[in-house]
């Protein structure tokens, strides 16, 4: 049953979490390498600090959405053991799953302002 509820809870947040931030984190790629392309650092900087904060907006709805998961799965006819276990999952890492969206976001940019190195060495 907790095999079953940790896949449960790692597919609700990689489906209405990470899957929604990896979305839009691949906006920087595009408008960051075409800034350092063009020799503008100060807007990758600024596109790297609005990517921060639509994330953190994109963060409060999905939220809710893992809020509600207890009640979407029971819905979807989901065994209630595996319910139960799977929602302590999702609730406790709720803050993980914003940190991971901000480092995701963190590598791209470095990726596209060509220091790629920097997140291997530390």
């Amino acid at each position: 049953m907790l095999l079953a509820a940790a896949g449960v809870g790692n597919m609700v947040l990689n489906l209405f979490g990470m899957g929604i931030f990896y979305g839009l984190n691949s906006a920087l790629e595009t408008l960051v390498s075409q800034a350092y392309g063009a020799k503008n650092l100060e807007l990758c900087g600024l596109y790297l600090q609005r990517g921060r904060y639509l994330l953190s907006l994109a963060y409060v709805p999905i939220v809710g959405i893992f809020l509600l998961s207890h009640l979407m799965l029971t819905k979807l006819g989901q065994n209630g053991l595996v319910v139960d276990n799977a929602y302590q999952y999702i609730l406790v890492m709720i803050p993980a799953t914003y940190l991971q969206g901000l480092q995701d976001l963190q590598r791209k940019f470095l990726t596209q302002v060509g220091r790629a190195h920097i997140q291997m060495n530390t």
